[in-house]
């Protein structure tokens, strides 16, 4: 571009009705990128238009400063005490400078709001984390009764200084705190580095650890109120060198039954109910050198904990500790994990890698890999309370010692499809039992031993209760448990060629399709591949045989009448419904392997459950008429362990009753009653104002009733008990017979069940209970939620169902196609890692199975914003050439995240630049240029917190207009001149306005304007008309009206530079330079 010289103008500062022209401002050097802030970068402009992010004021620290500032990029704060004695507001962001080190603690205050979080964070050039050190005190980096936070990119430690006070206090890295507040929401803790943090052995509520959420409550009963953790994410992170915990929590909202009343003094029990947190994430953390636990999930529902690697906890006498484990928690999902090195110190009955404990139910643990620890690979711990549900599946263990599990209590327990590799150590123990009975499945696993093993579960009395199915064993093994159905291969398998995780894709014919059907359908193997749920799968966690299900499932099938499909695969612990279209006089049953035929309800439909001892069923057609599109599908049983296998450990009530093998309608026993007595179970939680029918078999010995039966549900009340609502149904007879009961809820979220045998001598007999609803039709419960991400960050989705069997939530994705399935996310939290711009306004839903099929959850959309960075020129504006008279307008464009302020500015010898007052938009407009402006030069700059970024300069070029011919202007005087105003006085020069005008006005110099008449100068009116706004004005400059004009127009008109506001005119002449 040529380079013009340009002319002197602007070089005071005019007012006029408060506009201001600013003066000249020092030239900057050629624009260049503001230095990156790696986590909060500047990054270029996406290819798509990104979401706004609600960004409020930005503060920085800088712990390195010599001074104290005020918290902006140029004059930094330099003290912790200086962000603690801040209330923040929501969107503001704390900014810390990478390679800075701080002492004490951090404890801002103030919180965000949905959509506009605080955000605590790192600035500035290189990797290195800013430092907070918290030097021995309670907790490094504190946050109470705050929420809508989030906290990454920093290292935090807590080293005390006296090493001998290390290990006998109260230290903590990161804690977050809350109390009497209700819902908390909305944290992501995310890529910290927390390390050297020496407690006292303490967990829970202040417990010593590196990252720890906690709840308290008010001592005063009358001042509590339930308060929770909801949308929680703890991902990325580093924990290291700690004690005693890496990643705890714990709540004072704690009590229920389930958990044996652990730490809930009696007054506390209905003072303080279980309340769990929800929407809590651990993602791909690294938890080592830890001198208690390594990961634990408490008081929480739904957990997901994934692709995190724990390794060397419990290397400190702390008592009983573990790897990755649950307490007191509710559908936790573990998957994707890596644990190993865990320790076994005396005095530590665990050391395993995973833990499923007491206070649990329907824990699901798939997809991880645990190696050398010293405890085994899995604790099954009902030995405080209840465990039940838990499920352990498509797992791999290599060279864990001791014991592949410690059992030591749970009801209706899996542990099925995993892959052992056994430590060359002789005499291995597989199952080491503990004090409390347990029921569990044992199955599909394969085993693969280089030296003896034994086994404390397959014997009498655990053999009933611990059931051994179609597992393989390899290797020379020699006592290997009972298993009638055992694949035994006494070579030892070989691994698979590779490396890594790809060295337990074990296969061998022996093992192909030897196992039992167990997983529900969507489930994958270890490796991702889609397991079969109707048809036998490969033993172990590599399902290496491809299956059609169609060939095992019940799916559209006719029956002739009084036929049967017989031999029909049926899953463990499982619940069906079989339906079917009848002719006129037809009739649906199913007979299971004891030969019970259980009838259909008056729908039609036939629902029966089935124990660990399930292999398959016949499906009858009674009647006189046949059946047609027969259909069977796994139904949701809101019971626990009504087949009553467990012998303890288990939640039903016991008041004169036992077990007996002899009326056992599935499994290996039903529930006794001797003379007068019961068994209940609380809570059976339904769904509101749904329609159930609860169903089982009963009999009597002594012809007495048994009753069937259901109490404290709104309806049905018992007239000898005005308190109490129930209904029941009578069975007198000897022989087991199927009873139902139908019901509606009402507005009940929880009944208690019963078998109860008022009186008599004799037996009362019960099993098989269920509780399905009259129709199948689960909906999501939490449907995902959209959200708003900035770019290179995570998102997070969550999703939960009702009514449905237990089975794995799938996710999907639709980018603006069809929606696809997402490969390998199996859980009610979805993660979206790392999104970037092209994934803007992608939609996530979840899915499962459902009886009738799919469900899907409402779709939520993902928004991505662009990252917090200093302006990026994205947009130069371009030379302009006009022809005098007629409008110029220069355009720039920058990236900025929070948006840049826009100032543009005028040079006129490529040294001194002024600011145009007013020009504050995108696009600058010039109207009536004048040949005399030709060689200007402009410029943008952009600011926001973060710096500045100032376009190129482009040049003005005006281009003479056309001159008139005086011939034909029939007013034009050849001797004087044209005149623009018939009365206008030859002597005195011409008048541009009106003559009531003012008639002088500043002298110009003569030579460089030839219409000027030397003796007087050209007059300036004091006013003008307003100026019609320009066409594009809503983007151009017309922002020049921002001190109560509605309009301002830069003008160039007769050599001088007029700025029209609101009626008001600025002069500003310039002299034309030689070029």
């Amino acid at each position: 571009m040529k380079r013009p010289a340009l002319l002197a103008m602007f070089s005071a500062v005019l007012v006029a009705g408060g506009l201001a022209v600013a003066g000249p401002v020092a030239a900057a050097p050629t624009p260049t990128d503001s230095p990156a802030m790696s986590g909060v970068g500047a990054v270029a402009a996406p290819a798509a238009a990104m979401a706004a992010t609600a960004i409020g004021n930005l503060h920085f620290l800088d712990c390195g400063a010599a001074n104290n500032g005020d918290g902006t990029i140029s004059s930094p704060w330099n003290a912790l005490t200086s962000v603690n004695a801040t209330v923040f507001s929501a969107g503001d962001q704390i900014l810390l400078k990478r390679g800075s080190s701080c002492q004490g603690t951090l404890r801002p205050q103030g919180s965000g709001e949905p959509g506009a979080p605080i955000v605590l964070d790192a600035y500035g050039t290189g990797t290195a984390k800013p430092i907070i050190n918290g030097a021995g005190i309670d907790a490094t980096v504190q946050l109470s009764n705050q929420q809508y936070w989030e906290i990454r990119n920093l290292e935090i430690t807590n080293i005390d200084a006296d090493s001998s006070a290390r290990y006998k206090n109260e230290r903590r890295g990161l804690v977050v705190k809350v109390q009497d507040i209700g819902q908390a929401n909305y944290y992501r803790i995310e890529n910290l580095n927390i390390h050297d943090v020496y407690g006292e052995g303490k967990k829970d509520l202040k417990g010593s650890g590196g990252i720890q959420f906690e709840v308290y409550a008010s001592d005063t009963v009358a001042e509590r109120v339930p308060t929770w953790f909801n949308d929680v994410v703890i991902a990325n992170n580093t924990v290291e060198n700690v004690n005693r915990s890496g990643i705890n929590m714990s709540t004072r909202w704690k009590c229920r039954a389930e958990v044996g009343w652990d730490g809930c003094p009696v007054a506390d029990r209905p003072n303080l109910p279980w309340t769990p947190s929800t929407g809590l994430v651990i993602r791909g953390n690294t938890v080592k050198n830890v001198g208690g636990d390594g990961i634990v999930v408490q008081m929480n529902k739904n957990a997901l904990v994934e692709y995190n690697t724990v390794s060397d906890t419990a290397n400190i006498p702390n008592g009983s500790n573990a790897g990755v484990w649950a307490w007191n928690a509710d559908g936790t999902t573990f998957q994707y994990n890596e644990v190993f090195e865990t320790k076994k110190l005396p005095g530590n009955n665990d050391g395993n890698a995973f833990d499923v404990d007491y206070g649990t139910n329907d824990t699901l643990f798939q997809y991880n890999y645990s190696h050398d620890n010293e405890g085994g690979m899995m604790l099954f711990c009902g030995c405080g309370g209840l465990s039940t549900q838990a499920t352990f599946r498509y797992n791999v263990s290599e060279n864990d010692h001791d014991r592949v599990n410690f059992v030591a209590g749970g009801t209706e327990n899996q542990f099925y499809n995993n892959t052992i590799i056994l430590p060359n150590t002789p005499n291995h123990l597989l199952n080491n039992i503990g004090g409390t009975p347990i029921s569990m499945l044992m199955a599909n696993n394969l085993f693969v031993a280089s030296a003896t093993v034994r086994d404390q579960s397959s014997a009498a009395p655990n053999a009933k209760t611990i059931q051994w199915r179609n597992n393989a064993f390899s290797g020379p093994g020699g006592a290997w448990p009972a298993d009638p159905a055992a694949v035994t291969i006494a070579d030892k398998l070989a691994l698979a060629a590779g490396t890594g995780l790809e060295r337990f894709k074990i296969q061998d014919s022996r093992i192909a399709a030897k196992g039992l059907p167990i997983a529900p359908v969507g489930t994958v193997d270890f490796f991702g591949n889609s397991v079969p749920s109707s048809c036998a799968p490969d033993i172990g966690a590599f399902q290496f045989t491809a299956v059609d299900e169609r060939s095992c499932d019940v799916d559209g099938e006719t029956i002739a009448t009084g036929a049967a499909l017989t031999k029909v695969p049926v899953r463990t612990n499982t619940t069906y419904k079989v339906s079917g279209t009848l002719a006129a006089g037809a009739t649906l049953s199913v007979t299971n392997p004891k030969g019970f035929k259980t009838p259909a309800g008056s729908n039609g439909d036939v629902i029966f459950s089935t124990a660990l001892d399930a292999t398959t069923v016949a499906i009858n057609c009674d009647g006189t008429a046949g059946c047609s599109d027969v259909s069977m599908v796994a139904v949701d049983n809101r019971i626990v362990d009504g087949s009553f296998e467990a012998l303890s450990n288990t939640p039903w009530g016991a008041w004169n009753t036992s077990r007996d093998e002899a009326k056992a309608v599935s499994g290996n026993f039903a529930l006794k009653i001797t003379g007068a007595g019961s068994s209940e179970q609380f809570p059976v939680v339904l769904q509101p104002n749904t329609d159930y029918l609860f169903s089982g078999w009963v009999a009597s010995a002594d012809g007495s009733e048994v009753r069937l039966g259901l109490k404290n549900f709104t309806g049905n009340q018992d007239a000898n008990n005005p308190d109490q609502y129930q209904k029941f149904a009578s069975v007198t007879t000897p022989e087991m017979k199927y009873t139902t009961i139908a019901f509606n809820s009402g507005n009940t979220k929880a009944v208690t069940v019963y078998c109860y045998k008022p009186g008599g001598s004799g037996a009362g007999f019960c099993d098989d209970f269920t509780m399905t609803t009259a129709v199948q039709a689960p909906v999501a419960s939490l449907n995902p939620d959209d959200t708003t991400v900035t770019q290179g960050n995570s998102a997070y989705f969550f999703s939960s169902f009702v009514g449905a069997p237990s089975t794995s939530v799938l996710w999907q994705s639709n980018a603006g196609g069809a929606w696809t399935d997402i490969a390998a996310t199996q859980g009610t939290a979805l993660t979206v890692p790392a999104v970037s711009a092209e994934m803007d306004g992608t939609q996530y839903r979840a899915m499962i199975n459902g009886p009738a099929g799919q469900v899907f959850s409402t779709p939520a959309t993902l928004n991505v914003a662009a990252v917090l960075g200093a302006p990026v020129v994205t947009v130069q504006p371009e030379d302009v050439s006009a022809t005098a008279g007629k409008t110029a307008e220069f355009t720039a464009v920058a990236t900025a995240n929070p948006a840049a302020t826009i100032q543009w500015e005028i040079s006129s010898d490529g040294e001194v630049w002024t600011a145009i007052a007013g020009a504050t938009k995108a696009t600058l407009t010039m109207d009536s240029v004048e040949m005399s402006h030709d060689g200007s030069a402009f410029r943008a700059v952009f600011s926001n917190g973060l710096g500045t970024a100032i376009s190129e300069s482009a040049e003005l070029t005006v281009q003479a207009a056309p001159t008139t011919d005086s011939t034909t202007d029939p007013t034009t005087d050849p001797t004087t001149g044209p005149t623009t105003d018939p009365t206008t006085d030859p002597t005195t020069g011409p008048t541009t306005g009106p003559t009531t005008g003012p008639t002088t006005g500043p002298t110009m110099d003569p030579t460089t304007d030839p219409t000027t008449d030397p003796t007087t100068g050209p007059t300036v009116p004091a006013t003008v008309p307003a100026p019609t706004a320009p066409a594009g004005a809503g983007t151009g400059d017309d922002s020049l009206a921002n001190t109560g004009a509605s309009s301002a127009t830069v003008m160039l008109s007769a050599g001088v530079l007029l700025l029209l506001v609101g009626g008001v005119t600025v002069m500003s002449r310039r002299h034309k330079q030689a070029h």
